[in-house]
């Protein structure tokens, strides 16, 4: 492969990632569901989620929510925190960006590219 052939795909692809990320950053689709906690004290109100939400790809829990599902559209995200594990007593769960994923998955793209030569 030509030197300007590789240099040409590397940003066709990381601009293709990039408008992923975009597009999922302006979308929620998420889904709440009343999921109650054994805690010592007996049941704790509580309610499991997942889905898509502000530009961060979520599995988690919240001790105050409407559950039942949450889509819609929005102006992107460009800035949420790259990945965040939280854990409380009022919730918590796994948080990835969009923005992160796209730039995991261009890296192993880009790592392909260069195993192909």
């Amino acid at each position: 492969m030509h030197f300007f052939d590789v240099k040409k795909a590397i940003i066709s692809r990381f601009v293709f990632y990039c408008a992923l990320a975009l597009i999922a950053s302006c979308i929620d689709f998420e889904y709440k569901w009343h999921s109650p906690l054994l805690a010592e004290k007996g049941l704790t109100e509580s309610y499991a989620s997942w889905g898509l939400h502000q530009g961060v790809i979520l599995l988690g829990s919240a001790a105050k929510a409407e559950p039942g599902w949450n889509i819609g559209l929005h102006a992107p995200e460009f800035l949420p925190f790259l990945f965040h594990f939280k854990g409380s007593a009022e919730g918590g769960g796994f948080y990835f960006s969009v923005w992160f994923v796209a730039l995991l998955m261009f890296f192993a793209h880009l790592r392909g590219l260069r195993k192909k030569k």
